[in-house]
């Protein structure tokens, strides 16, 4: 499997769901019911309300946090740092879900954070 380079990773879009981040998102329980939401409008599917949350969530994480990230993690450097902020500024949420270890990673964030950032 090929790793994407930083450049490329920016070229990426798509997304059934197309959400701009808000500070509301720094709350698990905004980001369930706007999960609620997207599937009730039919605007996603193959998710559970979890999984979508849990998307929209790790995106708040790495959009609010990243400055933190950056410290604690030796090896992300402003490059990253600047991606993260960039490319989680809106969320793009797929039918069915993203890769298994972004879902990995969405999951991971979830439970290893508070209620809140």
């Amino acid at each position: 499997m090929k790793k994407l380079s930083i450049q490329e990773m920016c070229k990426i879009k798509g997304g059934n769901a197309h959400l701009k981040m808000d500070p509301k998102y720094r709350k698990k329980a905004n980001c369930l019911g706007e999960a609620q939401a997207q599937i009730q409008r039919g605007i996603v599917t193959g998710m559970t309300e979890l999984e979508i949350g849990q998307e929209i969530f790790a995106h708040a994480v790495a959009y609010y946090k990243a400055d933190i990230l950056s410290k604690i993690i030796p090896f992300i450097g402003d490059d990253v740092k600047n991606y993260l902020i960039s490319h989680a500024s809106i969320i793009d949420i797929m039918d069915g879900g993203d890769t298994p270890v972004r879902k990995a990673a969405y999951t991971a964030i979830w439970n290893f954070t508070g209620s809140s950032i």
